[in-house]
């Protein structure tokens, strides 16, 4: 039986516990959103510096609260404003938070900007999966220019270039150029593209660009670009890339969605399988009943 005086030490210890972990998720999200350039500086807002996180500091608040008071998930928003291209676009950024008093965990659950009524709603698995703030201006202003440019043959390449660029930027690709002057991906899209145009249009092409992509100095592997292209709507996807090092060889989906592929993480995924094949053809050479395998 507990007494008066032990239940007070434990509901004490219990505050501390989640006054320590408030601080620690607090901290968390703020390395997160300065990271992703989600502060007044980087936004080039007009709000004092640190105006965000006071914000996010009460909210986060009342939400804990109210979350572990009625025991269940609860969420609220944190709205942002960012300027950009020399304060001639201004985004507003809102953030849906939700937090689960059981596990006790802080999740970003949608990111929505908006530029010029403009929206574009960003789903996310896990907190890291934030896109940088100037990845979503990028992809609002590219948006914009889609839904307002006069179709021609010409601005279409052009907006098809332009948004191909835009991927294989966040892709990692232009940090593996080791060519002076560099071979340029875009640049033979846009002549591909040309090519087709000048013939006529018979169902969906495949274009497949070829490079070899340098990580670091030692660290490289091949890519081949599997594009679609359809002529007659002048859409074109990239439905896939197959890349291979010395070891192995692996094709990987294209899915516009976060977290977006990266080249990194397609290395990554290449260098996992190579050891876990490798294990692998150990493990069939491995001594059974203490008897020796000769090779």
């Amino acid at each position: 039986m507990t007494t008066e005086g032990t239940v007070d030490k434990n509901l004490i210890t219990k505050t501390k516990i989640c006054m320590s972990l408030f601080h620690h998720t607090l901290e968390e999200h703020r390395q997160l959103l300065e990271a992703k350039g989600y502060t007044e500086k980087n936004l080039d807002a007009p709000d004092r510096d640190g105006w965000y996180m006071r914000q996010f500091k009460a909210n986060f608040s009342l939400c804990s609260n109210q979350a572990h008071r009625y025991d269940e998930v609860t969420d609220f928003d944190l709205k942002m404003i960012g300027f950009f291209n020399d304060n001639k676009d201004v985004v507003h950024f809102t953030f849906n938070y939700e937090y689960d008093p059981q596990t006790l965990e802080l999740k970003i659950k949608t990111l929505t900007a908006d530029l010029a009524g403009n929206k574009l709603p960003y789903h996310l698995t896990k907190n890291e999966d934030l896109p940088a703030s100037m990845v979503v201006y990028k992809e609002l202003a590219l948006a914009r220019k889609k839904a307002t440019l006069k179709k021609t043959p010409d601005t279409q390449i052009n907006l098809i270039i332009e948004e191909q660029a835009l991927f294989l930027d966040l892709f990692g690709y232009y940090k593996t150029l080791l060519s002076n002057p560099p071979n340029l991906i875009v640049d033979e899209l846009r002549q591909r593209l040309g090519e087709i145009a000048k013939k006529p249009a018979h169902g969906i092409e495949e274009i497949k660009i070829e490079r070899m992509l340098h990580l670091s100095e030692y660290d490289k592997m091949s890519c081949s670009f599997q594009y679609k292209y359809e002529p007659t709507l002048m859409l074109l996807n990239l439905d896939s890339i197959i890349a291979k090092t010395k070891e192995v060889e692996k094709s990987f989906q294209i899915k516009k969605e976060v977290p977006l592929l990266t080249i990194q993480t397609i290395y990554d995924d290449l260098t996992k399988s190579n050891r876990l094949s490798n294990a692998f053809q150990i493990n069939q050479h491995q001594p059974r009943n203490g008897k020796s395998i000769r090779l």
